[in-house]
């Protein structure tokens, strides 16, 4: 018999809640344990500012498959109570963009972090991606391609 597991919008808001977003790593709290052993945490990337990770062996990696634990997670955006779709993708890729946004854009980071515990979200705007007050992060390109009519 399986055991049905409740992962509830609110319940997976409040596990987020929990997750410490004083200094990286950023895990998920219940994924912590799942990093603590040695072959585990070559997984991960923990940069903690962009010149760190502009002077790391991840910068302009193409192939680069590790987690980079340093950069705010955003499992998801927008508002997921009110959501009335939910568009479920793969990882859209990192950019040097992504820490330097985190940074150095103090209203972005408070952006991912409102998205993150979903509090204080842009009402009108509530899916981060595609908010015009971004347009110059990475992802807001990211997100604009895939939802454009007139691009190949």
């Amino acid at each position: 018999m399986t055991q049905k597991t409740d992962m509830s919008a609110d319940r997976l808001i409040a596990n987020w809640r929990e997750c410490s977003l004083m200094e990286p790593p950023y895990l998920f709290p219940a994924d912590r344990p799942h990093f603590e052993s040695e072959s585990a945490q070559e997984m991960l990337s923990v940069h903690h500012t962009f010149e760190e990770y502009v002077s790391s062996d991840n910068f302009g990696q193409r192939g680069d498959k590790s987690l980079h634990v340093g950069l705010l997670p955003i499992p998801y955006m927008g508002d997921l109570r009110n959501a009335t779709i939910f568009i479920l993708m793969l990882n859209p890729g990192l950019s040097p963009g992504d820490y330097f946004a985190e940074q150095n854009w103090p209203s972005w980071r408070e952006a991912v972090v409102n998205n993150l515990r979903q509090e204080e979200l842009d009402e009108e705007y509530p899916f981060l991606g595609l908010y015009p007050r971004f347009a110059w992060h990475p992802g807001f390109g990211y997100w604009n391609k895939k939802f454009r009519s007139d691009t190949d």
